[in-house]
């Protein structure tokens, strides 16, 4: 049976004291978080800046990637398997290339 359940639309943020994600009107609550495997509060700030950073993230990662597949040659091949340590070229454009960077740096929380 497949799920078709939406999740609760991005951007989410922390808010309050920092433990409490949000939708972003303030809205809905979509998760209060405790501290991990310490049980420290600082550990459940950094739990919950890196929950929303991952859900921000996502769909442009998703899409960085689905932009280098489309870019890649195929991979299917007539004949005998090339070696798996071959190198494949890609080309993007400018654009391509500063939309892959952009979604790198939201997942690693550089801005």
């Amino acid at each position: 049976m497949t799920d078709n359940t939406k999740h609760t639309p991005t951007p989410w943020k922390a808010i309050g004291n920092g433990y409490t994600i949000v939708h972003r009107e303030d809205t809905a609550i979509v998760a209060n978080v405790a501290g991990g495997n310490s049980g420290t509060a600082g550990e459940a700030l950094h739990n919950a800046a890196f929950i929303v950073r991952a859900v921000n993230s996502h769909a442009a990662l998703v899409e960085s990637l689905e932009y280098i597949s489309d870019a890649a040659p195929s991979l299917d091949y007539i004949g005998e398997e090339p070696p798996p340590d071959e190198v494949i070229e890609i080309s993007v454009t400018r654009e391509g290339l500063k939309q892959l960077r952009a979604a790198l740096a939201l997942a690693r929380g550089d801005v």
